[in-house]
């Protein structure tokens, strides 16, 4: 049994929800100082029915003043709809960056995209995937997870918090709610919204959580902490396979977002707005820390 089967066997029986109403949208609850900075790409969804150009080929020059805001816009997917997109998925998707930058063509026709510029797409989309996990790493490696390191050296914490897969469960315990770890709003915040960093990987930051975001980061968390650890599903991977499309993480990534792993069901509206609504509380705390700092 792999490291994946046997995840989704410990947790059939701990199904994934929490109690309590849904999370009204608001715009201003990921709000970070760098949500407004680069592309704010167009997320209107195309018709599947909405005819391309097919006298036209855009190929997005790495050259080209468009080059940033197509790889923005990459990431963006990668980030909230789709970390591992199938080939017809890639080809769609490139058609929409394409879109966002661009708009319609003089015929109203969806602009064309070339070969070229899908193969782009789905490089920048694996960079960044490779480069969300490295960061993951960096903020496993830094945390002090002061609830549960007391009297544990860091290699005896790390495989405490693989046991059971601990990371992500409520409180820590053995049989907490899966997904209910503000240990997860804590590694998006610093991989994906980074106040205090450089810039924001996720620009605009969502107003909420999407359950492809929480689930790539889960798997990552989870990924990086089986490396830490010596983990065999992770030790047996070839280099350049680590977190790939052909590794078993994509099938535990497909699997939690479908809502479903190994026969238990993810209350997925339940769990967005939870976490969400964690990470909303840790900014206002922030905000009202930083206005006390400046006026006292």
């Amino acid at each position: 049994m792999n490291f994946v089967e046997n995840f989704r066997l410990n947790d059939r029986n701990n199904t994934a929800s929490v109690d309590g109403g849904s999370l009204q949208e608001d715009s201003s609850v990921l709000d970070t100082p760098n949500s407004q900075q680069g592309v704010v790409p167009n997320f209107t969804v195309l018709p599947p029915d909405t005819p391309y150009n097919p006298r036209a080929s855009v190929t997005i020059s790495t050259e080209s003043s468009e080059w940033s805001k197509f790889k923005e816009a990459v990431a963006y997917d990668c980030y909230t709809r789709d970390a591992f997109p199938d080939d017809l998925t890639i080809e769609r998707n490139s058609h929409r960056a394409v879109f966002r930058i661009r708009g319609y063509d003089e015929s109203r026709y969806l602009p064309g995209v070339s070969g070229e510029t899908v193969a782009r797409y789905s490089s920048i989309l694996n960079n960044r995937r490779s480069n969300l996990h490295s960061a993951v790493n960096t903020w496993l490696k830094g945390y002090d997870f002061h609830d549960v390191s007391s009297g544990r050296t860091r290699d005896e914490l790390y495989l405490f918090l693989m046991e059971s897969r601990r990371i992500l469960r409520e409180n820590y315990e053995e049989d907490g709610r899966l997904l209910c770890n503000s240990a997860i709003t804590k590694c998006i915040e610093y991989t994906l919204l980074n106040r205090k960093g450089t810039g924001s990987r996720l620009k605009p930051a969502p107003s909420v959580l999407s359950k492809e975001t929480i689930s790539l980061i889960v798997c990552q968390m989870l990924y990086r902490l089986g490396r830490l650890t010596g983990h065999i599903m992770c030790s047996k991977e070839k280099k350049g396979d680590e977190f790939s499309d052909e590794s078993s993480w994509k099938e535990l990534y497909k699997d939690l977002v479908s809502g479903s792993v190994y026969g238990e069901i993810i209350d997925w509206p339940s769990i967005t707005a939870y976490l969400t609504s964690k990470l909303a509380d840790r900014n206002r705390r922030a905000l009202t820390d930083t206005r006390s700092m400046l006026f006292g």
